[in-house]
This record gives C-alpha cells, sequence and structure tokens, in this order.
C-alpha cells in the first residue's frame, strides 16, 4: 500500500550558499568534459547552467522532428545564442548526468536542440550556479 510520505529537501541558508562559477575555454576544449572536471575539482554535485554562448568549431544536438528523435553533427563552427540546464555529477562513476538545451544559429536561422557534445572557440563562455554546503 502507498505512503503518504513525501520526500523534500529543505534549503537552510545557514547551511548552504548560492555560488556562481565561470569557465572561459581554451581553443577545441571539450565543453562537456570541461564542465565535469571544473565541478569534480570544486566538489559540485549538481548545477544550473545559465549562461552558455559563444562559438563551438564542432557540435553534436540531438532534436525532435515529427515526434522523431533525430542527432545532427556540425564540423564547421557554429554560434550558440543561449544555452540552459540542469546537471548533476556523479563523483562514483565519474560521470555528468542532465541536459543542457541550446539554441544555435545556423545559415542564418536559429535552431534549438539538447547538446550532446561539443568542442570549443576559444573565448566560449559557461556560467553554472550552485549550492556551497557550509561544513
Amino acid at each position: 500500500m502507498p505512503s503518504n510520505t513525501m520526500n523534500f529537501e529543505i534549503f537552510d541558508s545557514s547551511k548552504n550558499k548560492m555560488k556562481e562559477m565561470e569557465i572561459i575555454l581554451d581553443q577545441n576544449e571539450d565543453v562537456l568534459d570541461s564542465i565535469k572536471l571544473v565541478m569534480k575539482q570544486h566538489n559540485i554535485t549538481k548545477a544550473n547552467i545559465i549562461v552558455f554562448e559563444g562559438i563551438l568549431m564542432a557540435l553534436s544536438v540531438n532534436y525532435f522532428e515529427n515526434s522523431k528523435l533525430k542527432n545532427i553533427k556540425y564540423f564547421e563552427p557554429h554560434e550558440v545564442i543561449k544555452g540552459f540546464g540542469e546537471l548533476k555529477y556523479d563523483f562514483i562513476k565519474n560521470y555528468l548526468l542532465g541536459r543542457i538545451r541550446i539554441i544555435y544559429k545556423h545559415k542564418d536561422k536559429n535552431f534549438d536542440g539538447v547538446l550532446m557534445s561539443g568542442k570549443a572557440k576559444e573565448g566560449f563562455k559557461i556560467v553554472f550556479t550552485y549550492l556551497e554546503e557550509k561544513v
């Protein structure tokens, strides 16, 4: 029989502090690997991407067309106009979970999808927020 127990987390400002992390990538750095490395180095388990902009030299994007999931790969530079998402880092499996939804320019039109991989042009900017737990 199901219980009426509700699971929730309480935000306690005396124990947690909202912080912001900015990452500026170098030429040909892998976007997702860079985020994963920063999260690992700073012991961050959950992050919310709030800025994700610049040029990607190559990228792979998942999108839906007529209710079918498709993937497209680009091997030439594309401007990412905006990106946002939620990520979780699994320290045990060394694995990044979640998604980053992007809006990017292709042939003077805007498209959107979920970033699967990407190599940055120098100066690509990522900003995310996270909770820093006070001990």
